[in-house]
């Protein structure tokens, strides 16, 4: 009995879909910025980081608002993850921040102490969908292979 292809394996469309879906995503947020947001938590994507953040003392004024516009921030090719809280005292910065991280920190520091944002970049994302995706196949391949010898030795016994 022959396996079956790997074009006619489920993970494998899967893991295409996924990692097509990830890279467009990744590509539409370079130079632009959409979020979603449900007071007081937001989710937005910019510049290939994806922000999942919470502002207790802000409000839009619906309970439901959506954003979307040309980003002004310098892109990194390959940013940080990073996590931070508000610290309740506005600090000032020498000079106007270029990267993200400096970014955030100036503008948390200004916010409540409930206050907090955690930037996961997108290369993070894909690399974790790739790597599981991989292992995945891999233990599919290994399956298969194990079924195949079962079903060979049943049909086609080693001579003694």
């Amino acid at each position: 009995m022959k396996p079956r292809p790997l074009y006619r394996s489920i993970t494998f469309w899967s893991g295409v879909f996924v990692m097509s879906f990830l890279f467009w995503g990744s590509w539409l947020s370079q130079g632009m910025y959409r979020s979603l947001a449900y007071d007081p938590y937001a989710v937005a994507s910019a510049d290939g980081v994806l922000h999942i953040s919470r502002s207790p003392g802000y409000s839009s004024g619906d309970r439901w608002s959506t954003t979307r516009f040309p980003s002004v921030k310098t892109w990194e090719r390959f940013p940080p993850p990073l996590f931070l809280r508000g610290k309740g005292e506005p600090v000032s910065s020498p000079e106007p921040p270029r990267l993200f991280r400096e970014i955030a920190k100036v503008a948390m520091s200004g916010q409540s102490p409930g206050a907090w944002v955690l930037a996961i970049p997108h290369w993070l994302i894909i690399f974790a969908a790739g790597l599981s995706w991989s292992v995945l196949l891999l233990w599919r391949a290994r399956r298969t292979k194990k079924a195949n010898e079962g079903v060979e030795s049943w049909l086609w016994p080693k001579e003694r």
